[in-house]
């Protein structure tokens, strides 16, 4: 896959190191840059190799990595054609890859015919939506579009010839492998990047000053360089989110909140998703919607609920039913041993036929597929034959699950097997499965098995 964008003819006046100043903030990197940029200012062909990298594990802070090498120039050392740094603020791995697009065209000298290669489809089809000359009104609904516009700015002020080359990704390609290997190094970097909001020609922006608490990286202002309706949306569904985990029921959801266990994006898709017909609205729709609220709010008659609203009744039997040692409450229905080991085969069935449904739409890897889920904390126990295994604890991936919360250990499959963190098919699977294990739960607790 070819994209080219050609510009007006070349104008003398203009010179390759003008735009690293401005856009770049780090003095580090604007120094290598520089260096990068005098070394090639007498090249009229250059050839590059891009890449980006984004890393979250749900534990720690995320991170971004980009990195760019020069490929076409023999006579000039390989490693002083390098370049590589970490990124700030919104991380995802297509802002580190437009971040490296940007840092590559700063350095280039003007009227150069410059090929970029890069195995991020996403990045070419935006280069392509957005060399359109969108109205600045279309523009600032973009992500990233500070450094789409920085991107621009270099492109027809140096009026460079641009070519992007879609390469295919981990394909033992030398150069791409490389790349993409140095971007993940260039997490850990001291040197980061950005662009400079005031040097990009746009007539307004967006910032936001973060509390000290929460401003971790010292960022000062916080520059909004996305869609401000869906940050604001954002914002709005956190706040909410707060609000819900004040709740007084639900001191173990918020302690697995708080320690990131929760991917609250998935969920929110999850309590607006229908799973159990077509129609808005139906008896089914609404007796489902008030098991599934009444579940994660701890509020299903168990034998604590029940004592608590018909004392006559049931004051003297607060024990479950089904192990006699423990009071039975919403915590304890899903974590009763009598109760985990009779679902114990039926989940292990489940999983199966899951195994089965993503092999048959992973793009990558799939082999690795049932390894995965058979050590997955939500579905592993229900295939060892140790009792010891059982999950015990609130904070247990299979408990957070039963209680209506899609995990980031859950969402952690699809984003190993499908290619592009978002893609529409991944995120419908998801979906799906998700459904079908809530359906199964749900199913479990209406017939009286548990």
């Amino acid at each position: 896959m070819t994209n080219t964008f050609n510009n007006p003819p070349f104008n003398s006046s203009l010179h390759s190191c003008k735009f690293l100043d401005l856009f770049f903030l780090d003095s580090n990197s604007s120094i290598t840059l520089n260096q990068i940029a005098h070394l090639i200012s007498n090249q009229t062909n250059i050839t590059f190799y891009t890449d980006g990298s984004c890393f979250t594990d749900h534990s720690t802070t995320p991170s971004m990595g980009l990195r760019w090498i020069i490929t076409n120039l023999p006579d000039l050392n390989l490693d002083e054609l390098c370049f590589s740094c970490k990124a700030n603020k919104f991380p995802s791995s297509t802002k580190a890859e437009a971040l490296a697009l940007a840092s590559a065209l700063a350095v280039c000298p003007p009227h150069a015919s410059v090929i970029i290669n890069t195995d991020s489809k996403c990045i070419i089809d935006t280069f392509n939506y957005l060399r359109s000359k969108l109205p600045t009104r279309k523009l600032s609904k973009s992500h990233n579009y500070l450094i789409w516009q920085a991107v621009f700015k270099i492109i027809q002020s140096h009026h460079l010839s641009v070519i992007l080359v879609k390469v295919k990704a981990h394909s033992n390609d030398q150069f791409n492998d490389k790349a993409d290997v140095l971007a993940n190094q260039g997490r850990s970097s001291q040197s980061y990047i950005d662009i400079r909001p005031t040097s990009v020609n746009l007539n307004a922006y967006y910032s936001w000053n973060l509390p000290t608490k929460l401003n971790l990286e010292k960022v000062t202002p916080l520059v909004i360089d996305r869609n401000i309706r869906h940050a604001i949306a954002d914002i709005t569904s956190f706040q909410w989110i707060n609000k819900f985990l004040a709740h007084h029921r639900i001191t173990d959801i918020r302690n697995a909140s708080y320690n990131n266990a929760i991917d609250w994006k998935f969920t929110r898709e999850w309590f607006n998703h229908n799973p159990v017909d077509d129609s808005p609205t139906s008896r089914k729709l609404t007796k489902f919607r008030a098991w599934q609220i009444k579940n994660c709010s701890n509020l299903l008659p168990t034998m604590d609920i029940m004592a608590k609203y018909n004392p006559d009744l049931f004051k003297d039997h607060p024990l479950c039913w089904h192990c006699s040692a423990t009071p039975e409450t919403n915590s304890h229905l899903w974590l009763c041993p009598i109760i985990l080991k009779r679902i114990k085969p039926l989940l292990k069935q489940l999983t199966l036929r899951f195994i089965a449904i993503v092999q048959a739409s992973a793009d990558t890897l799939v082999i690795d597929i049932s390894n995965t889920f058979r050590t997955n904390p939500i579905f592993g126990w229900s295939f060892k034959s140790n009792d010891h295994t059982l999950p015990a604890t609130t904070d247990h991936a299979f408990y957070l699950t039963c209680r209506g919360f899609c995990t980031n250990v859950f969402t952690s499959i699809f984003t190993k097997f499908f290619i592009g963190k978002l893609c529409r098919k991944s995120n419908q699977l998801l979906l799906k499965l998700f459904s079908e294990l809530s359906l199964f739960l749900n199913k479990l607790f209406g017939n009286h098995e548990i």
